[in-house]
């Protein structure tokens, strides 16, 4: 097997993903929260939360994940104050505030693992899930309709400007 060093060198700096990444955005483009694929031999991966203003400091700061795929369901923590054992629930699992936008489901083989977009963020848009396109539908007052979110097998691109006025 040859290696053809220079698309070797080319892959690692990952030059043409940097590019894609800080492409100039306008609100009405559709904007990829999720990637899981195997590109050339490789892996490839993008995975969003949504992080509070008062947090993201504290987040750009630290080089690791603030949230893996997978993370962010409910959970709980038993600590105790005195003699006194307290339950806290957690909405997200931890105390940072971090929520995932997509949440991947897993079954353990038992059923077919799928993706999700946040309920918060589609009951907050009023959404209408197209079952048959895989997508979400904002309609407005006027009774117009346009595509917020595309959910597929691999990919689940969301309108920017939803993203922002969440």
């Amino acid at each position: 097997m040859s290696l053809d060093f220079n698309k070797e060198k080319q892959r690692l700096s990952q030059n043409t993903f940097i590019e894609w990444v800080m492409r100039p955005i306008r609100p009405s483009d559709m904007i990829t929260v999720y990637l899981s694929d195997h590109v050339d031999g490789h892996d490839i991966g993008i995975y969003c939360c949504l992080i509070p203003n008062d947090a993201i400091d504290r987040s750009l700061d630290d080089l690791s994940w603030d949230l893996s795929c997978g993370d962010g369901h409910p959970g709980a923590v038993i600590h105790h104050e005195g003699e006194k054992e307290v339950v806290e629930y957690l909405r997200y699992g931890e105390y940072s505030g971090i929520e995932p936008l997509v949440i991947y489901r897993e079954f353990y083989g038992i059923r077919e693992n799928y993706l999700e977009i946040s309920d918060e963020f589609r009951l907050f848009h009023r959404l209408f899930h197209d079952r048959k396109e895989n997508q979400y539908i904002k309609i407005a007052d006027s009774g117009t309709e346009h595509t917020v979110a595309v959910i597929k097998p691999k990919q689940i691109d969301i309108r920017l400007q939803e993203i922002q006025q969440f």
